[in-house]
Formats: structure tokens, sequence, C-alpha cells
């Protein structure tokens, strides 16, 4: 057993990673031995800033394209040539170099074979050759039968000071997309600082057993426990949909007033090590809705029933990240208008105060992008898709916050903002 002494110098150390990182290593002991739950109420305020765009630029905003079809016929042997790119993730490794991670498939949501893919680069301007993380888990064909097997981007968690990325392959159990999933597996590979990665693992402990002609991943007893804890409380994607066989991860949730809630987003406080908060998107399609959230006060062992905020919501994912200065940023998508062929836009950045939770400022990230670039068939507007900036990532690192997003599903965006204007 440890002195009490040097348990103190030990806790100490472990709450000021924690503060700067909710990946790290002192995060696993967290979720190893939870402390008593922390006397905390905590929640964000919207209140009367303008609920819709357009807002003005964030200062000293830069975009920069990650990735865009190349106008060829989409096939798997041409990655670039993929039409549909989506579910991006954002994070920045210990020497700097910036990974974006996001699904693709040939043209259509949700459809056969959707893959994993990474890019990074060291300057945000230059960007690498796609990786595949995690390869077709069905036959990549375009179909949105019963029974395929999709994939796309959880998270990126940091254990040891090793950055990974965590991609979930989920098995639709009908036509279409996307509230008939069941979680299958969640699969981790390292991230070199040369721009390589390593060989793909299981880190969920239920076996997976692979569709014929596609590959299978070992579960990792040594890392698998503590990176699956990391991506199940921190991820956004993957996981069983209500009535479908559970999965060991969180994908969906049930709000306290019974609404249906996905795509969970989550930080911890950081005047509270062991409290994370959550925001959670309202399963709604269109008009206006609002994010609602939950509170764990045992670094994730439970959570409360989640409750709506006033912060508007498209509806569409929203990402939630600290800044350095103890702020909250939020990231998501305003309503334009309910008929606008663009109405996730604009995609803004919400700063609320860390102490209190009020609202800032809000700024656009993205916003007026117009009609689809590249004709895939997409049909934008309120009897086809919601079009527009959307599906955030975000990352802070040395004073500038990172983030990544999506344009009409066909392209992959990041934005670098200095928090020195925020």
């Amino acid at each position: 057993m440890m002195m009490k002494s040097a348990f103190g110098a030990a806790r100490l150390t472990a709450i000021a990673l924690l503060i700067a990182s909710f990946t790290s290593t002192a995060a696993m002991a967290r979720l190893r031995h939870p402390s008593r739950p922390a006397p905390v109420v905590f929640t964000l305020h919207w209140g009367h800033a303008p609920r819709s765009g357009p807002y003005p630029l964030a200062p000293g905003l830069v975009n920069l394209e990650v990735d865009a079809p190349n106008g060829h016929t989409p096939s798997y042997s041409d990655l670039e040539s993929l039409q549909y790119h989506h579910h991006t993730r954002v994070a920045v490794s210990r020497k700097g170099r910036i990974w974006v991670a996001y699904s693709g498939t040939m043209r259509h949501e949700g459809s056969s074979g959707m893959i994993t893919e990474v890019k990074s680069s060291t300057n945000g301007s230059t960007w690498s050759a796609p990786i595949v993380v995690i390869a077709p888990p069905s036959p990549f064909d375009g179909k949105q039968v019963a029974g395929r097997r999709i994939s796309y981007p959880r998270a990126f968690v940091t254990y040891r000071r090793q950055l990974y990325i965590v991609a979930a392959i989920d098995q639709p159990n009908g036509y279409g997309c996307c509230t008939n999933e069941q979680g299958e597996a969640l699969v981790a590979a390292a991230l070199h600082p040369n721009g390589t990665i390593g060989r793909p693992f299981r880190v969920s402990r239920a076996a997976y057993a692979p569709l014929k002609g596609s590959p299978g991943y070992p579960y990792n007893p040594r890392l698998g426990p503590q990176i699956f804890a990391l991506a199940n409380n921190f991820g956004t994607w993957g996981g069983s949909a209500p009535g479908q066989p559970a999965s060991a991860w969180t994908g969906y949730g049930t709000a306290a007033d019974g609404t249906t809630l996905v795509e969970p987003n989550t930080i911890q406080l950081s005047r509270h090590p062991d409290v994370l908060f959550r925001l959670w998107r309202d399963e709604g399609t269109t008009g206006q809705f609002v994010l609602y959230t939950s509170i764990s006060k045992d670094f994730g062992a439970t959570w409360s029933p989640p409750v709506p905020t006033d912060i508007p919501n498209s509806p569409s994912e929203a990402t939630i990240t600290k800044l350095a200065n103890g702020d909250i940023a939020v990231i998501g998508n305003a309503l334009d208008e309910p008929t606008a062929t663009d109405s996730r836009d604009p995609l803004y950045l919400a700063v609320f105060n860390g102490r209190t939770g009020a609202l800032r400022k809000v700024f656009a990230v993205r916003q007026g992008v117009g009609a689809p670039r590249y004709n895939n068939g997409v049909v934008c507007g309120p009897h086809g898709k919601p079009c527009g900036a959307a599906y955030p990532g975000a990352y802070e690192y040395h004073g500038r916050l990172y983030i990544s997003y999506s344009i009409d599903k066909q392209q992959i965006w990041l934005a670098a903002v200095p928090e020195a204007g925020l």
C-alpha cells in the first residue's frame, strides 16, 4: 500500500494531468477507482443570443480543405474518388502532427462497407494520402441491405502519451440509415509521429466474427480495457440503437422526458476531476431542436438522466471541448430555416464561461456554403438530407482550437482558430 504522503502527491499529479487532457493515464486510475461523487450541478445557458445565423466569423479563423472527391467514379481502389465523407474527429499528437479521421464510402450514408479513414498534416495545408483504419467490414458495393456492416471513427484517445484512433463497427439490422444499428466492435490503432499507423486491434472484449472477405481484429488484453474505457466515456459514434442487441459501449441515450438521444460528446469539468459533462443530440430530423445534457459524478460509472438545455440545434451532432483558459466551446449547427437547402447552416462556435455556464460569444466557423459541389445524387432540403457544414470534431492545442467538419457529407475541412480572439 502507498504511504499517505506519496498518495497525496500522486493524486495532485493525477488531477493536473486530468485538467490537461481527459484522455490521460491518470484518467484511467479514476476509471478503476472512482472517488465519492462531487456535489456539483452544472449546465450551459444560451440565453438571449440569436438562435440562428448569420454570425460573425471567428477572429483569425482559417479554413483548410482536408479531403474532397476527385471526380472519378467512386471505388475502393481509389480512396480519393469516394463521394461520401462524414463523421469527423480531430486530434494533435505530441509533436504537433494534426490528425483528422472520418468515414468514407461510395455515395450514400451507411452503405455497405463504409470505412474509417485518417489523414495527417504537420502544417494544416498539406495533407497525407488517406490511410484506411477499418477496411470494408462488408462488401464495398454501396448497398443498404440489412446485415451489412459499416465503420466510422468514434474517438481519438491518449493513453500513456500515445495517441490512438478508436473506430466503431456497427451492423445495421434493416434497410437504410440510421436507427437500426447494432454495435459489433471497437477497434484501435496507434498513430505515429511520422504519419503512419499501427496494426489495428480490438479493444471491445466481446467476440467479433468478421463477415466473409473482411478482416478480423484480435483483442489486446493489455491495452484493451484502458482504451475501451476512454473511448466509451468520450466517444461519439458506434453502439446499439434502442431495440437492437445491446453493446457494452454507449451510442444512444434516453432523456428524462423519453426523447431518444444520439451522438454523445463529453468533457471533464476542470474544477471537479471526477465529473464528466455530456451533450446529446435529439434524434429529430427537421426543425429547431435543442441539445440535451447529462452529468456523471463518478467518472462515467453512472450518469444522470439527460435533460434539455436551451442551446439551439438544427438538429445535428455537436461537439464540446475545453479551452486553455477554462472556458467551454460548443461547435454545432444553428437552424438556417426549415426549408433551406443548407439547413445545417451556420456551423457555429459558441464560447461559454467554464464556471457559470453562461454564453460569452457566438461565432461562425462556416456559413452560406451553397449547393453541393459534387453531383453525386444528393438532394438537399426538407425533402432530402440536411446539407451544410456539420458533424464537427474539436481539439485544443497550444493556444489554437482545431475544428474538423464535413460539408454536404462530401468534403472534409479543418478550421484553425486562435483562442486569443475568443
